[in-house]
């Protein structure tokens, strides 16, 4: 046992010592220097989740009282888990260390999956190097999020696939925190176990039998949505699968625009123009290889590219947020390393490479961007407010500023817009650091209904160019924070 330990310890040491590394230098970080929850994701997993367990209400997440219809219920409920079961941090601490471990068993399968193609681990951990310092990586691997759930799902299934319950096990983490984007694997092993049967490798018999598994496990999530149907009818059909599904490969709702070559031009931002160069490259590597010198099964094929499908799928939708490219990460951090393998037989020349590419990405991230100190979060000028207001107002009314009103008019008039759009606000986590109910508003003409509504510790937030709308009441200023006016 000790022998294999350090046989292993020995084969695949330069990816352990950077795992450690990572953990150490990003942990150290989450944990000394703790800030808020930002939005947006943060505040809104952080407080649907507390709110799951106050209401002991599992089924969907929960936001000021209300079911929260468009997203699963796996994240919230994980979030909100965290800080009980680890009640002796501070939820900011936890539910981030927690991430950070999440993405850091996401990097082992990462290293597994590339490993078992190129059969190089130093090629393999160059790999999750460039990887776990994307910067969308970087951030994801901080902040609570859905993304590295799904990609945690989505992998554990490629691994585990021949294991009945494993795999159903990591497709449910999948489709519980992403929905039905969860399920890609099933069509993606439904279309290579059809290929295989077509080119002869896989017979009849076990093709059905294949196809019978992937039913199987499809099945059994799906009937996470009938019985949701049957509890929720038309609402979760509406809210759950036409506007957080459908609307957002259709049309750029909530003001997500971008242009068509969005997820393109996020590459080369996120890699720079030489590794998306290589990746190029390292396409055409592939295909050659697989089609013309037939060195690479299709199975390894289906390794190689497993995730890229979810890139094609992104450049056909109409929503264009960044973090969606999240999952394709460790596909395009392969194909760009990919190239350096045409070099793989001549070792004078093969390693030194290596070792200047490992070095090049550890000098960039580390010492040129300084990720040890990089921010994602801040106090801002909401969170004092939302703090000294938590101890002087029973519940707030936030009139939204004239450039968000107008902005969601305009995308209203647009239709562009879903159902819980107005739910947020600017700043979604000024209800959890509020930890009371808040109103946001956008439109000024409802004013007049809510100030002869409120009672006497009910208080109101407005942006200073609005304090004319104030200005003929008997409210008090009780105080400013930035640009914002609180008033009882």
């Amino acid at each position: 046992m000790i022998y294999r330990f350090q046989q292993i310890i020995k084969k695949h040491f330069l990816f352990i010592g950077f795992i450690f590394f990572y953990l150490v230098l990003i942990g150290a970080k989450l944990t000394l220097s703790p800030k808020p929850f930002f939005d947006w994701d943060e505040s809104l997993y952080a407080q649907t989740g507390r709110e799951m367990f106050r209401q002991n209400y599992f089924l969907f997440p929960l936001w000021q009282g209300q079911i929260w219809l468009d997203k699963p219920p796996l994240v919230s409920f994980v979030y909100g888990a965290i800080p009980r079961i680890l009640f002796f941090m501070a939820p900011e601490v936890s539910t981030r260390l927690f991430t950070l471990t999440i993405s850091i068993v996401v990097l082992v399968f990462v290293y597994k999956l590339y490993l078992s193609v190129i059969k190089n681990a130093f090629a393999a951990s160059i790999i999750c190097l460039l990887t776990a310092f994307t910067p969308i990586y970087l951030q994801r691997s901080q902040v609570l999020n859905q993304d590295i759930f799904l990609l945690l799902g989505w992998l554990g299934y490629l691994f585990f696939y021949r294991r009945f319950y494993l795999s159903l096990f990591f497709l449910a983490v999948a489709v519980f925190s992403k929905s039905l984007v969860g399920f890609f694997p099933i069509p993606i092993f439904a279309l290579f176990f059809i290929y295989e049967h077509f080119t002869k490798e896989l017979g009849r018999q076990k093709l059905i039998d294949h196809l019978k598994r992937l039913s199987l496990h499809a099945a059994i999530l799906l009937m996470w949505y009938a019985v949701m149907l049957i509890i929720y009818k038309q609402q979760f059909w509406q809210l759950h699968i036409i506007e957080s599904h459908f609307r957002r490969v259709t049309a750029s709702i909530e003001s997500h625009f971008g242009a068509r070559t969005f997820y393109l031009d996020l590459v080369v931002s996120q890699f720079g123009p030489l590794a998306t160069f290589s990746m190029i490259v390292g396409l055409i590597w592939l295909g050659y290889r697989f089609f013309v010198t037939k060195k690479i099964s299709a199975r390894q094929l289906l390794f190689a590219l497993f995730l890229f499908p979810w890139f094609i799928f992104l450049n056909l939708t109409k929503t264009k947020i960044f973090w969606y490219l999240l999952p394709v990460v460790p596909q395009l951090a392969f194909l760009a390393v990919a190239p350096l393998q045409i070099f793989q037989n001549k070792k004078l020349l093969y390693y030194p490479l290596l070792f200047c590419v490992a070095t090049g990405i550890f000098y960039a991230a580390v010492v040129k961007n300084k990720i040890q100190n990089t921010n994602y979060w801040g106090y801002g000028d909401h969170y004092y407010l939302s703090l000294y207001a938590k101890d002087k107002c029973d519940q707030m009314t936030v009139l939204m500023d004239p450039n968000t009103r107008q902005t969601y008019a305009t995308l209203k008039k647009m239709n562009l817009v879903i159902t819980t759009t107005h739910w947020w606000g600017n700043h979604p986590s000024m209800v959890y650091y509020f930890a009371k109910p808040i109103n946001f508003i956008y439109d000024v003409n409802e004013m007049p209904m809510i100030l002869a509504t409120r009672k006497p510790l009910d208080c109101l937030a407005i942006d200073s160019f609005d304090k004319e709308v104030l200005s003929n009441t008997n409210l008090s200023k009780l105080n400013q924070f930035g640009s914002y006016l609180l008033y009882r």
